[in-house]
């Protein structure tokens, strides 16, 4: 039984409450079935938050007549329910869950994963080799929160935010402990340490894969300061930590850390003192293979930061004792849904390289792998930004770009509320001075369409081989447009298309 007096006891205690004293005998010793945030899914004997600067008064209406019993807010409003008023919504979210849910933590191995770029396919990386694992003990597979879809053992559903609310965090972690899951992995934004979703929780381990300068925005984080200090918390919540040495403030990583109760170990693909490092490696096949103490691996993707992101899991499962055999197995076999596809043609005169970068440093790294790679071909890029979000890539993206591209289009990502032909103009004019040609086209289709069908005359014309890089969407199959959520075809769907057709 989950009392609202045991709940109250839990804000004082952690000096949270701030008044509770209109609630009676009866609604003190009800029992709470169910906590959520969204009026929506609220059920019988549910304990509902108000949350978020744009909550509403009909939300909480709504709430009642589905089954609220009591709600928590910063503020009383005028309704007859009763309520529970503390300073911090945010902070007590996650300190009611882990006493409603039981500290479901507790009873997993669990690993979480931050960082501007790589997190998504690191946590697939980890994944993969513990499920190889798993089945080879006829254990089930583990669970997965990330960007890209949850996974709890009774759920597999499309994400919603990369990290969740620390009410769906906890609850998902509970499914697991019932379904009787061993293995579960987090991918962490910033806005989660940021905002405490994960408060509570302790990992086995935790990884910081790098820092960009990315995020920084009034609907993100207001300084590049407050983004590195969100990323590095990710530390204070682990009990083992890895980080990469190749990052430029790791000294800056060994400061943070030095004043926390966590060991931690360092991998790299540059110095070969560190704990893990990743050496011999080659690409071929739209593979790479590398050696880890002798040991040799294979990921597939055609980025060397895929060989980072897999360095590091290797090391986290190495650390979790995960046998070599299924490290090897499950990594060669991992997938990363949507985020990065290879197409060629059959006289390999075209490639289309459909990825989901998006910020400064998956843009550098791509054009560093594609010139490295792919040195004789023609670099076409495509790409946009986002209107609301990580509004620094409005002027980073082009730079990059600008300085290795031999073509640009620029094309709509999530224009939001901009309108796409002043958002592309506007990354036009950060373009470098030498930059190569650009052309703006206000539909991704269209723009990826002409892109194929330039190259291709251009093949048969020159014989020039041309390398289309097509970046920030993947597999969505959607825009954000004026507050809506609008359809079109994927990244993915067009090019596959596009090269069958050759």
């Amino acid at each position: 039984m989950k009392c609202v007096e045991k709940i109250i006891e839990i804000l004082i205690s952690r000096q949270q409450l701030l008044d509770s004293k209109k609630l009676n005998s009866e609604i003190k010793t009800k029992n709470i079935e169910n906590l959520t945030f969204d009026s929506r899914q609220v059920g019988e004997n549910s304990l509902f938050f108000c949350k978020g600067d744009n909550f509403k008064l009909e939300y909480l209406k709504q709430a009642k007549n589905n089954g609220a019993i009591i709600y928590i807010s910063e503020k009383a409003y005028p309704i007859d329910l009763p309520c529970i008023i503390v300073k911090s919504v945010r902070t007590t979210m996650p300190l009611v869950a882990d006493y409603f849910y039981e500290s479901p933590y507790k009873k997993l191995k669990l690993i979480g994963i931050t960082g501007s770029k790589g997190k998504s396919s690191t946590v697939y990386y980890l994944k993969s080799i513990l499920d190889d694992f798993l089945l080879s003990q006829n254990k089930k597979p583990s669970g997965l929160i990330s960007g890209i879809e949850v996974f709890d053992g009774i759920n597999n559903t499309e994400a919603k935010l990369t990290t969740p609310e620390a009410l769906d965090v906890y609850r998902y972690l509970a499914n697991a402990v019932k379904s009787g899951l061993e293995y579960f992995v987090i991918e962490v934004s910033s806005q989660a340490l940021k905002y405490e979703r994960l408060s509570g929780i302790e990992f086995d381990v935790v990884a910081l894969l790098n820092i960009g300068h990315d995020h920084i925005g009034p609907l993100e984080h207001p300084t590049y300061e407050d983004y590195i200090k969100s990323k590095l918390s990710i530390f204070n919540y682990g009990r083992f930590g890895f980080y990469s040495d190749d990052l430029e403030f790791a000294n800056q990583i060994d400061a943070y850390i030095e004043k926390l109760p966590i060991e931690t170990k360092i991998y790299s693909t540059k110095n070969h003192a560190a704990d893990y490092f990743a050496e011999k490696i080659k690409f071929e096949n739209n593979k790479y293979s590398f050696q880890v103490d002798n040991q040799k691996y294979y990921v597939k993707g055609v980025g060397i930061y895929n060989v980072e992101n897999a360095l590091c899991a290797i090391a986290i499962v190495n650390h979790l004792k995960i046998p070599t055999r299924s490290i090897h197995d499950g990594l060669s076999q991992a997938l990363v849904p949507g985020r990065e596809q290879f197409f060629m043609t059959s006289d390999k005169k075209i490639i289309s390289f459909i990825s989901y970068a998006h910020n400064k440093i998956s843009f550098e790294k791509s054009f560093q792998t594609i010139k490295t790679n792919f040195p004789d071909y023609q670099i076409i890029a495509l790409f946009g930004a986002s209107g609301n979000r990580g509004l620094n890539r409005i002027k980073d993206l082009p730079e990059v770009a600008g300085a290795h591209a031999d073509f640009i289009y620029l094309i709509p990502d999530d224009p939001a509320n901009r309108e796409p032909q002043s958002l592309s103009e506007e990354m036009a004019s950060f373009l470098p001075d030498n930059s190569c040609s650009y052309k703006i086209i206000n539909s991704r289709e269209e723009a990826i369409t002409e892109a194929f069908f330039e190259a291709k005359k251009s093949v048969k014309n020159t014989g020039k081989k041309y390398f289309l890089f097509i970046a920030g969407k993947g597999d969505e199959e959607f825009q954000l447009i004026n507050g809506k959520s609008i359809p079109i075809r994927s990244d993915i769907e067009i090019a596959k298309e596009l090269i069958n057709s050759y």
